[in-house]
C-alpha cells in the first residue's frame, strides 16, 4: 500500500485533487498499473478491463461544473440523495445528529449518541 500511495502523490500522476476537494483521475496519465485500486483506502477505485486505465466516482464534474446535479441524484427513485450547498446542508440537519464522512453526510434524528466522560 505504501508503494501505492508513493506513485500516488508523484508530480505527474494520473490521479489529482481538485481545490474544490474532488478526487479526479486523468485518463491520459493513467497507465493501467492498478496501484492505485489496490491503495486506495476507501476502496473507490475501479479498473476498466477494456480500456485498461482505473477510474472512480468524480462526482458528475462535467454536470456540476455547470449547475446540474449528479446522476445518481437526478436518478434516485427513492429521492435518499441530495446535492446542497453548505448552508442548505446546516438549515436541514438543524437539531439533528449528524455525521461527516469527507464530503458525506448522513444525518438522523433518532440516533441516540451516548456522552462518555473523561
Amino acid at each position: 500500500m505504501f508503494l501505492a500511495l508513493y506513485y500516488l502523490k508523484r508530480q505527474n500522476a494520473a490521479i489529482s485533487k481538485r481545490e474544490d476537494g474532488v478526487v479526479v483521475v486523468d485518463e491520459e496519465k493513467c497507465t493501467g498499473c492498478q496501484l492505485c485500486v489496490y491503495g486506495c483506502p476507501y476502496g473507490l477505485m475501479s479498473f476498466n478491463q477494456v480500456k485498461r486505465i482505473a477510474g472512480k466516482c468524480d462526482l458528475c464534474l462535467s454536470r456540476t461544473d455547470t449547475g446540474l446535479e449528479t446522476s445518481c441524484v437526478q436518478h434516485c427513485i427513492g429521492e435518499a440523495i441530495h446535492w446542497v450547498t453548505a448552508e442548505e446542508l446546516a438549515e436541514a440537519t438543524k437539531g439533528q445528529h449528524t455525521v461527516t464522512l469527507g464530503k458525506v453526510v448522513y444525518t438522523s434524528s433518532k440516533w441516540k449518541l451516548k456522552s462518555t466522560a473523561v
